[in-house]
Parts: structure tokens; sequence; C-alpha cells
């Protein structure tokens, strides 16, 4: 009888109430605001312009494809506002919000201090970091989201596993619909937090296996909804797909021939698996690692974390590892496992990734936050009542002021203006100027014939065909990425061959550089008025 009134005040303490049901509404409400008024108005450079190319023409991206991501997003380009760019970076906003609604309810639970949820929510969306993935065409916002929602599910889950295996199958059919690679390496550590939980309750056999079997179904789910997303997505074959604009025509880059990427499945492989990133990944170099390491602590104390943070996520690991030592011991362990995927990644732009540890430092801070709080409480308890409100009030606002205080007035601006200044990202988001990928767009669109052949870097690529395909109705010209993932900036000889086979056949071809190793072969002619320069063979 003890066990089972235990077993209750347990689940009636983890139980979320109006107010806290409340209070998450009003931190997605202001968040979505917030960032929805510092949004990137149209299209964008690289990836985001390709994101908002592909999830309006449902064609594959860059690796890993994320075809579930395109689905989400092809639905918020129904919306009856504004323009498809413009909807697509919506998606960011929408899930970021999202994401500190649901992490204040999370974090609400383990601390049970509403004060140090907000300041979670706080710490991680007034962040460099997030904040600017949240206003631009991007994974990342949604990955989070995936990745807060299994963790709260996970949490849910794990005081009463006997009667609450729905929670458990959802949050593996979300790891296997593989968001994000920050998503799917959650595998080991959800493992491991299912097995030991099971082993520490000490259920019986039939709960056990049963428990197992939610696990696993839930995993298989995802998997074969991700598995017919990208077979979907690779049916219809968009020209604007990644596997028609870059995967096909540089093969010869990744030592791959034509026959290599004739089935489903093979380019299933190459593009889930990240054929054009593999030789990127997990290089296993330990001075590469740890200058990698110096690297990561340098961005986040400049642009998303303050020393204050750090003591308070040291403070909050210490008393969940305390108080909950299995939800601790899984929280490190996927979080060594994040650290070592990031440390080992040589690709280019990888703060992008940082996210999803920032999210578990806003998990620790704000529990530190809630015990250091409730801490001071019993302080105060032999205080007058007028005495231990202020008191208690300055201590929120002193806490408050160290997480807002060194970012508060950049952010402020950017509200204030409507644009997110402190970007300092050119490559995908031009802040000085946001028209300038449409207006260098239709400026190149104006200049070419009608069955063009472009041949262009990838930062601009996607933004020329947004225009051209999407704004301007013009399907019959043709997109290639040029020097992709190759250290030496040179054409890959499938794309030379393929650049020779369009001249042959009568299409102009354009490039936005001539490149000069090949001038024995070519010909390169300026376009007046852009910056543009036409093909021709010798």
């Amino acid at each position: 009888m003890e066990t089972g009134n235990k077993a209750q005040e347990v689940n009636r303490k983890q139980r979320l109430d109006r107010t806290d049901w409340f209070v998450a509404a009003v931190v997605g409400i202001v968040s979505l605001a917030v960032y929805t008024r510092t949004l990137a108005p149209g299209v964008l450079y690289s990836d985001s312009a390709e994101f908002q190319t592909l999830a309006y023409t449902l064609g594959l991206t860059h690796p890993s494809g994320y075809p579930i991501y395109l689905l989400l997003a092809k639905l918020m380009t129904f919306l009856p506002v504004q323009n498809v760019a413009w909807r697509v970076n919506f998606v960011s906003a929408f899930h970021g919000a999202l994401t500190l609604a649901v992490l204040y309810l999370l974090v609400s639970r383990l601390t049970r201090s509403r004060v140090g949820a907000i300041l979670a929510s706080v710490m991680l969306g007034i962040g460099y970091t997030f904040w600017s993935q949240a206003v631009i065409a991007e994974i990342y916002t949604t990955a989070t989201l995936f990745l807060t929602v299994i963790l709260f599910l996970l949490w849910y889950w794990h005081f009463n596993p006997s009667s609450r295996g729905a929670a458990l199958f959802l949050a593996c059919l979300m790891v296997g619909l593989g968001m994000h690679i920050t998503v799917v390496i959650l595998v080991p550590a959800v493992a491991i937090f299912t097995f030991m939980t099971l082993a520490a309750l000490r259920v019986p056999a039939l709960t056990y296996w049963r428990t197992i079997l939610w696990a696993a179904s839930g995993a298989a789910v995802g998997g074969v909804m991700l598995f017919l997303a990208f077979f979907a997505l690779d049916l219809n074959n968009s020209p604007t797909s990644y596997i028609q604009v870059t995967l096909i025509p540089s093969r010869s880059a990744w030592g791959v021939e034509r026959s290599d990427l004739d089935s489903p499945m093979e380019r299933f492989s190459a593009t889930t698996f990240g054929l054009q990133w593999r030789r990127s990944m997990f290089s296993g170099n330990i001075p590469f690692m740890l200058e990698q390491l110096k690297q990561y602590i340098k961005w986040a104390l400049k642009y998303d974390l303050t020393a204050w943070v750090i003591l308070l996520a040291f403070l909050g690991t210490l008393a969940i590892l305390r108080l909950q030592p299995l939800w601790g011991g899984f929280l490190l362990i996927y979080g060594a496992v994040l650290l070592y995927l990031i440390l080992n990644y040589e690709g280019p732009g990888k703060f992008v990734f940082y996210p999803s540890t920032y999210l578990l430092i806003a998990i620790a801070a704000g529990t530190g936050a809630g015990n250091l709080l409730d801490w001071f409480r019993q302080k105060l308890k032999t205080s007058s009542p007028g005495r231990f409100s202020l008191l208690y009030a300055a201590a929120v606002v002193l806490m408050t002021l160290t997480v807002v205080l060194p970012y508060g007035r950049a952010r402020w601006q950017a509200v204030r203006l409507g644009v997110a200044t402190f970007i300092e990202d050119e490559n995908t988001i031009p802040v000085y100027n946001l028209q300038e990928p449409q207006q260098q767009a239709e400026q190149r669109l104006s200049q070419v014939e009608e069955d063009a052949v472009f041949v262009l870097d990838w930062k601009t690529l996607y933004a020329t065909y947004y225009v051209a395909y999407i704004e301007q109705g013009r399907k019959g010209i043709r997109f290639l990425e040029d020097c992709v993932n190759r250290g030496d900036g040179l054409l890959a000889d499938s794309l030379v061959a393929e650049i020779k086979s369009e001249l042959q056949a009568g299409h102009p071809v354009y490039s936005d550089r001539a490149y000069s190793y090949l001038e024995q072969s070519f010909g390169f002619d300026p376009v007046p008025g852009t910056d543009l320069v036409r093909m021709t063979i010798k």
C-alpha cells in the first residue's frame, strides 16, 4: 500500500495543471510574435533557398533529404499570407516557439518552479544561434522541437512505464522519422534509458516485453513513414531536387557512376546516408576534436551562453543526478554522443548543430535556477510576507538579468526594427539588404533564354531557381550546382561532361564565374548588367 501511495504522489507531482498550460501558451505566443516580427521576408541564400524551393516543389534536399520536414513545410505553403518563401521561413518561427513552450513544460516538471522553467525557455530562445535559425527556412528549430517533445514524452513515460506505453511509442516514432541526425543519435541513450528504467522498477516479464514492443514498434513505424516520404518525393522527381541539381550531375566527385544512382534505394542510400558529406563525418582525430571543442566553447560564450548560465547548468545537473539519476544519466549519455558527433564533423557552418546541445544546457540551467530559488525561498520562510515578497522578487529579477542582459540590447533592436540585425551569416541572410537574393535572381533571369542552363555556386543557386521556377514559372531553365564539397575548387568531370552535352544540344549555358583551368576547352564571355558569364565550346 505504501509503494502504491508513493507512486500516486509522484504521478500527482508530475501532472500539469491549468496554470502550467497557460504559461506554456504565453511562452509560445510571445516567442512566435518575436520571431515572426524579425522573420526574413522572402527568398534567402544557400540551404534556406533550397528549403524554400523544395518545400513548394517537393523535391529532395541535400543530405539527408529531409522528406518529413519538406512535407510539414509544404502544409505551411498553403497559408494565404505573404509569399511562399516567407511561409517556409515561418515554419522555423512556429517550430521554434513550440520548442520553447514544450521546454517550459518539461523543466517545470523537473523543478516544480515556473520561474526556473520560464528562464530555461528564455535562455534557449534569446541565444544568437537558436534565434538566427528561427527566422530563416532551416531544419534546426524543427529538429529541436522533435527533440524536446521526445524528451518530454520519455520523462512522462518513465514515472509509470506500465500504463504509459503510448508515450514511449510516440517518442520512438519521432526518433524513427529521422528528422535530423541530432535526433536520430538519441537511439543509444533511449535504449539504455528504457532498459534501465524497467530494471530499476522490476516490472513483471509481461510488462517488460510489452514495453520493448511499444518502443520497437514506434521506431519501426517512424522508419517506415520516413521511407514512404522519401520514395514519394523521389517518385515526384522534381527537376529542382538535389538529386537532379547536384548528386547525379557531379556524381564523379564522390566516385560513383550514373548506374549507381538508378534505383530509389540507391538514391535513398546516397542521400540519407550523406554520400556528399561522408568524408566529413567521424574523423576520430583527437587533436582536431580538441580544437573543435575550443571553438565550440568560444562560440557558445560569445553568442549564446553566459558564465552565469553555465554555473546554473552545473548546479542543475548535480540536482538532476541526485534526485533523478536515471534521467540525469540519460541526458548525459545523449549529450556525450551529440558532442562527439559535432566535434568530429568537418563540414562548414557546424554552429547550426549547436541548438540541440543548448537545449540540454537550458534544461539543466532551468533546473538549477529553480532549485536555487527554492533554496532561497526556504531561507526566507521566517521572514514577514512583505519582506519575503520583496527579497524573492529581487532574486528573480537578478537571475533574469544575468540571462537577458548580455543579449537584450541587440535582440530589442532587432524586434524594434523588424530585422534580426545581429545575425552575421551573409551566406544565408544578408540583413544589410534582405531583398538582395531576389534582386540578384531577377537581374540574372532578365538576361537569359527560356531554355538556358545555369551552373552556379551553392550560395545563389536556389535563390535564382526559386524566382525562376516559382515566381516566374520558367520551368524550362535548368540549374546545376558547381564545385560541390571539393577542396580543389574544380568541377566534377561528370559535370563538365554535362555542360558540354548541353552546349552541343544548343542550350545556352551561364555560370557565375570563369573557370581558368577550363579556358582551353571553353570560352567565358561576360553578360552585360549581370554577374554571369556565358560558356561556349572553343
